[in-house]
């Protein structure tokens, strides 16, 4: 099976499962990527992946739409999957030049964003406003176009997997996905919870505000000034300051992580908190269960899914702190449902393998391609 890749950028979120894609096609994949780094990720210290063994090209500014027409010609015989339609401003016209030679197109996307708010960084309100505004009507208006001849869709989250149904894209080819990294040195003993003084709970990511730094500040001090004994430890780059004065002994800053040890240090603790107003997935949860460390994660992120279907954990309403502290102060007082979350973690975080993703999506695009039934996804 003969597969090309295109995203805006590389990262970890996907090239282990690429590389793992490789593997079960049997066939040396390509992989084509608009810039080899983002400058807001840059600063936030993401780091390029490792692409040992993968054929990975990199589209060159303006000469980079002759470079895709090219690659879309000589590889006329594999089927193309696309992350996100606009991901690369380039990508809409590859995909409608492909379309119009018959080359096989699919998807590979997360659910676009609805807030005006900025993913990586802050951006105007009015120009947030604007898209968040236009972006129904343009997916239903290529949803009308082509939505019939994308196949398969892997839909990142069920929020994505309705905007794209919604759109005008068959049900037939839409298929849940996820984001999948490694497991990192599990600690067995970590699959026992132990009875502490106060519960640790963390907080990893861009200390922006589509993030909601500010609702798990409010919600934990509102715990706290109830008698809940709980602390709040937060990682992250960028923004600290405006938060700084809400700091005390029971929530801290602690720097950044460094770039891949996210999970040595979420081990550490009882919970972890992704409180996003909009997160298209949040492989930070990933991280989490991996460890099996029970997760708090608002309905804004794509990631709430794996929380809601295994049990792991809890999902809370976008933007209520309110809830979220009722969240925290009830795990606080039953410590024997923190024990199960723990237990559940841990199974979820098993599936929740590269390598597993690579055979499903193997599987999906067979299922397309020879009418046989869509499978199970691994994860619900």
């Amino acid at each position: 099976m003969k597969i090309v890749t295109w995203q805006n950028v590389l990262t970890d979120h996907q090239v282990f499962t690429l590389r793992e894609l490789q593997e079960c096609a049997g066939h040396p994949i390509k992989i084509i990527v608009g810039v080899e780094q983002l400058d807001a990720r840059v600063k936030q210290g993401w780091k390029k992946p490792n692409t040992d063994g993968l054929s990975v090209y990199t589209l060159e500014g303006l000469y980079g739409i002759v470079q895709g027409f090219r690659l879309l010609r000589e590889n006329a015989d594999a089927i193309h999957l696309f992350v996100g339609l606009w991901s690369d401003r380039r990508f809409i016209i590859f995909i409608l030049y492909a379309l119009l030679r018959g080359i096989r197109i699919g998807l590979i996307t997360e659910a676009y964003s609805y807030t005006p708010l900025g993913i990586y960084a802050e951006q105007a309100q009015w120009l947030g406003k604007l898209k968040a505004l236009i972006r129904p009507t343009m997916y239903k208006m290529i949803g009308m176009l082509i939505g019939s001849r994308i196949k398969p869709v892997f839909t990142i989250s069920s929020r994505a997997k309705q905007q794209f149904k919604t759109a005008g894209f068959s049900d037939q080819y839409l298929f849940p996905f996820a984001y999948c990294v490694p497991r990192f040195e599990l600690d067995q003993e970590n699959l026992v919870f132990e009875s502490k003084p106060s519960v640790s709970i963390v907080f990893v990511g861009a200390l922006v505000h589509v993030k909601g730094i500010d609702e798990v500040i409010r919600a934990v001090q509102r715990c706290l000034d109830q008698g809940v004994d709980i602390e709040l430890d937060l990682y992250g780059p960028g923004g600290i300051s405006f938060w700084r004065e809400k700091l005390n002994d029971k929530i801290r800053y602690r720097g950044v992580i460094p770039f891949g040890q996210a999970q040595s240090v979420i081990k550490n603790y009882d919970l972890l908190v992704l409180p996003s107003r909009y997160d298209g997935w949040g492989v930070v949860v990933n991280e989490a269960l991996l460890q099996s460390v029970p997760v708090l994660v608002s309905s804004g992120a794509g990631s709430s899914d794996l929380v809601k279907g295994s049990g792991a954990g809890a999902v809370f309403s976008v933007g209520d702190y309110k809830e979220l502290a009722h969240l925290i102060n009830d795990i606080s007082n039953n410590l024997d449902k923190l024990a199960q979350w723990k237990i559940k973690a841990n199974e979820i975080g098993a599936l929740l393998s590269p390598k597993v993703a690579g055979r499903y999506m193997i599987d999906c695009i067979e299922a397309v391609d020879f009418g046989a039934p869509k499978p199970e996804c691994p994860w619900y």
